[in-house]
C-alpha cells in the first residue's frame, strides 16, 4: 500500500480544514469564507473517508504527521467546530464526516459531546428531516 500518498492526501485536505477553521474564527464575515466553502465541503468528505477506510491509529499511517499517534483525536476535535457552523449544509457535511470517522473509531461516538449532539438533532422539532436523515441530496 502507498501510505505516503494517503498521508499526503490527508495533509492536503486536513490542512485546508485547519486553515479554514482559523480563518473563520478570526473573521467569519469575510467574503473569502464563502468562496472557500465548496473546498471545505470536499475536504470534510475526503478526510472522513480517509479515516473510515485507513486506520490512522497505526504508525504506518500517522508516521510523519504533526499529531502523530493522536491524529484521529486531533481530527475529531478540529471537525467538531463545524457542528455549530452557520450554514446547515456544512453542518450536514460535518455530520457525514464524523459518521465516517466513527465507523472505524466507534469509541468517539460514545463521547458525551457527539452523543448529546446526535440526541439534540434527533429530538429537536425545528431540525429538518434532511438533517436528521443525513441525506445527500
Amino acid at each position: 500500500k502507498n501510505y505516503g500518498l494517503i498521508r499526503d492526501c490527508f495533509r492536503k485536505y486536513f490542512g485546508h480544514i485547519i486553515a479554514f477553521k482559523k480563518f473563520h474564527q478570526k473573521n467569519p464575515s469575510d467574503p473569502k469564507v464563502k468562496s472557500a466553502i465548496p473546498f471545505l465541503r470536499r475536504a470534510l468528505y475526503t478526510v472522513g473517508l480517509l479515516l473510515r477506510y485507513f486506520d490512522f491509529s497505526l504508525e504506518l499511517l500517522y508516521g510523519g504527521l504533526e499529531s502523530g499517534g493522536d491524529t484521529v483525536n486531533h481530527v475529531f476535535d478540529s471537525i467538531i467546530y463545524f457542528m455549530d457552523f452557520e450554514l446547515k449544509d456544512i453542518q450536514l457535511a460535518t455530520l457525514q464526516c464524523l459518521g465516517n470517522i466513527c465507523i472505524r473509531h466507534y469509541d468517539l461516538m460514545l463521547g458525551d459531546y457527539l452523543k448529546n449532539a446526535y440526541i439534540q438533532i434527533l429530538t429537536q422539532t425545528d431540525e429538518s428531516a434532511h438533517h436528521k436523515n443525513q441525506e445527500t441530496g
